[in-house]
């Protein structure tokens, strides 16, 4: 998917965690244990959990690699099994929308619910909504 969904996230989502972490691979564990720990409260259970983590490291890579930004901006909302994941970080001016492979493309396709990765002025941006088993 190369758009992010215009859809909005359901009104009774009004817990938000936001995390900033230096723009490096090193750092992206940390959105990692942050994504398992909100997902767990939302009554995510282990695989789901485990799903989640593997969906925001996708995605927190995309921006460490397309972006050139000193940091990463990584917000996450939730409520009712549904998690909503939004990243972005600086990017020069003229930077193309990442071409995501395959592999990654199949991993997010088969995880999130909906996702979306943009380059637009002059940042790159995330989007990614994961459901729990029993919304779906």
């Amino acid at each position: 998917m190369n758009a992010l969904t215009e859809d909005p996230a359901p009104a009774d989502m009004t817990t938000l965690v936001r995390l900033v972490v230096p723009r490096a691979l090193e750092f992206v564990p940390l959105a990692r244990v942050t994504v398992a720990g909100y997902a767990a409260r939302l009554g995510f259970d282990v695989d789901e959990i485990e799903d989640s983590r593997i969906a925001v490291d996708e995605l927190a890579r995309i921006l460490v690699e397309v972006g050139d930004g000193d940091t990463i901006d990584l917000a996450l909302r939730g409520a009712e099994h549904r998690l909503d994941i939004e990243g972005n970080t600086t990017c020069s001016n003229g930077a193309g929308p990442p071409q995501l492979d395959p592999i990654t493309s199949q991993i997010l396709g088969a995880i999130c619910h909906e996702y979306g990765v943009v380059v637009d002025s002059g940042a790159v941006r995330f989007r990614a909504a994961i459901l729990a088993a029993s919304t779906r």
